[in-house]
């Protein structure tokens, strides 16, 4: 009798040992979620948006009919006629600027125009449920643009899907060779970016640059 105790002991411990070793790993997983990402491809123009071959993903016009008014007006004023942007939308703004400031270019400065072009597609895609350059209606970012009444000498678009942060989705575009061509182009002087949350990747951002004729 005095040596089952040990004995007993010992497998109500590897018993406990055992069932820790399996429930540890998923409270750990628990704690932690991975939020699936894109930035898709770059889209830009210089003077002739008729002619140019927009690099689009995962968007089918065909399965997407709903059609959305892409003149709408996201951002407000300070009574001065400068754009005040969401706080999220705002720091994509700066942190695109200080990118800029360490390649020579000029700060982009914020078009209420353009931010309504951004708003536009991200509320679409967010609405629709898609992913791409073409809106629900058919729409390419130059319509989307010239929709607002904003006219312009070039432009460029970025999109993404998923970044939950603004350092995440500006890192993002950064770090791809095309979207971070559109950011640093210094000839780009105006910016509209906005965020919309929904669909199958939970927010959808869209960046819109312009120089005004």
């Amino acid at each position: 009798m005095h040596c089952s105790l040990p004995y007993a002991l010992r497998i109500t411990l590897l018993l406990l040992a055992a069932v820790l070793a399996l429930t540890t790993p998923a409270l750990f997983a628990q704690t932690t979620t991975d939020y699936l990402t894109s930035i898709g491809e770059p889209a830009t123009t210089d003077n002739t948006p008729s002619s140019i071959p927009l690099e689009i993903i995962s968007a089918s016009t065909a399965s997407h009919t709903a059609y959305l008014p892409l003149v709408v007006k996201p951002a407000v004023t300070d009574g001065s006629g400068t754009s005040v942007l969401s706080p999220l939308a705002q720091q994509v703004v700066d942190l695109t600027n200080a990118y800029r400031a360490a390649a020579g270019c000029a700060s982009l400065v914020v078009s209420l125009q353009l931010t309504a072009a951004a708003a536009a597609h991200s509320q679409d895609m967010a609405q629709n449920n898609f992913f791409g350059h073409i809106g629900s209606d058919g729409s390419t970012p130059w319509d989307r643009i010239r929709r607002t009444g904003y006219s312009y000498q070039s432009a460029a678009e970025n999109i993404a899907a998923g970044y939950r942060t603004a350092k995440d989705v500006v890192q993002g575009w950064y770090s791809s060779p095309g979207h971070r061509q559109n950011m640093l182009n210094c000839h780009l002087r105006e910016i509209g970016v906005a965020y919309a949350d929904g669909g199958s990747y939970g927010r959808y951002w869209t960046q819109v640059f312009a120089t005004p004729r």
